[in-house]
């Protein structure tokens, strides 16, 4: 995860980047200080409100962020907490391992929200229409795509989508088209070019690197 963070602030994106684990900061801190990049981090556990004013972001990334063992309450709260913290029509890009993992249904059943205790980790796994209700009935965001990747040895949803936004014209152009660019190809394990935005954004990540892949 560290790779994502380093080539959104070498091309030009201003990054705050949070993680619950301390060494992880430590190693972002290390590169950031060294290659002279853009990013800020915190400490952060994401049961808590995030650390930030309304409206202060242009988009928000997490990688398996939501796998974690959190409740049902605490994802309606991400999400909302996530859509506080978006600009109008900000971006909210995600991915999660999905049903179709070699790994669902493996290990011993947690309870019966689809988590599982896979070798000592706590894993939740999810569908698409669960993908569907938490962004757009629960979470207050458009859905852009989603899409299904394996990214050995896991099996993904990768989903884009969108702030709502009444008071805004949806005919109107997405001003975010590059940023979408930069966060597709990346979402596809790592096989991108350089793609430059066109105006500054700031943009919220979700380190998480200290979760192991199973």
């Amino acid at each position: 995860m560290v790779e994502i963070q380093q080539f959104f602030a070498s091309n030009g994106i201003e990054v705050e980047a949070l993680d619950y684990s301390v060494a992880a900061v430590r190693i972002l801190d290390k590169i950031a200080k060294e290659k002279r990049l853009p990013i800020k981090t915190q400490i952060f556990d994401v049961k808590n409100p995030l650390p930030f004013p309304d409206g202060n972001f242009n988009a928000v990334y997490s990688h398996m962020l939501l796998n974690m063992k959190l409740s049902l309450d605490d994802l309606h709260f991400i999400f909302s907490e996530i859509r506080r913290v978006l600009k109008p029509k900000g971006l909210n890009f995600f991915s999660v391992r999905n049903k179709n993992d070699k790994l669902y249904g493996k290990g011993r059943e947690v309870d019966k929200e689809g988590i599982y205790d896979i070798n000592g980790f706590q894993i939740r796994f999810f569908t698409e229409k669960e993908i569907q209700y938490l962004t757009t009935e629960e979470g207050g965001f458009e859905l852009l795509w989603i899409k299904e990747e394996y990214e050995e040895p896991v099996t993904l949803y990768l989903v884009s989508s969108r702030k709502k936004c009444e008071c805004c014209n949806r005919g109107k152009p997405l001003s975010a088209v590059s940023v979408l660019s930069c966060a597709q190809p990346i979402l596809k394990g790592f096989s991108y070019k350089s793609v430059k935005p066109s105006t500054c954004w700031h943009l919220l990540l979700f380190i998480l690197c200290h979760i192991r892949r199973l």
